[in-house]
């Protein structure tokens, strides 16, 4: 026996070759509606995934530009840092240079017709190596110019006269103490910044 809905085998189930029922708009559309909600929210997801990745593509990049500054700041405190111990260092060595060559003339009525002491001489030499190293790591200017005063005037101890060593000993500590200001007030900067 056959039906609308096609034959039937003897044991009454549905043979291989069965009519399909008849299709219509309302069978369609929830499959329609199906079919484009998928579709939207893949688009939906999308467009979120593409600003999702620019948000963490711009945080990224401003979390690396940050590490940058605050590599560059920590550079440059501690560049601060060890500047301020290597100039107080060099005042050091220019005034027991002074102090070698006081106590010569005291003795010998010549100034500075003897030579400094090895240890005091290689001291002396690595020291304004150092202080010059360090001096050109720093970003400003005013205490680059007041690190170069600075050191000029303890170069200066060991090469003039005892008259104007006393008055470059005198320049020298007043360099010390405005350079050591400077570098005071960096670091203040830099610790008020964080």
């Amino acid at each position: 026996m056959s039906n609308c809905r096609g034959a039937e085998s003897e044991g009454g189930l549905p043979t291989p070759g069965f009519a399909m029922s008849e299709v219509t708009n309302s069978n369609w559309f929830p499959v329609l509606t199906l079919l484009l909600g998928f579709v939207a929210k893949g688009v939906s997801d999308w467009i979120d995934y593409k600003r999702n990745a620019a948000r963490e593509a711009k945080k990224l990049k401003f979390e690396l530009k940050q590490k940058l500054y605050d590599r560059r700041v920590e550079f440059q405190r501690q560049t601060l840092l060890d500047l301020q111990d290597a100039v107080a260092k060099l005042g050091r060595f220019a005034g027991a240079t002074y102090m070698q060559d006081l106590k010569a003339f005291k003795a010998t009525g010549e100034w500075q017709k003897q030579r400094l002491s090895e240890d005091l001489d290689k001291e002396f030499t690595d020291t304004q190596r150092m202080v010059r190293i360090l001096c050109v790591r720093l970003r400003d200017v005013d205490a680059r110019q007041l690190v170069g005063k600075f050191s000029n005037e303890c170069a200066m101890i060991g090469i003039c006269g005892k008259d104007e060593s006393d008055k470059v000993m005198e320049r020298m500590s007043l360099s010390f103490d405005e350079l050591n200001n400077r570098i005071g007030e960096l670091l203040r900067e830099i610790d008020n910044d964080e």
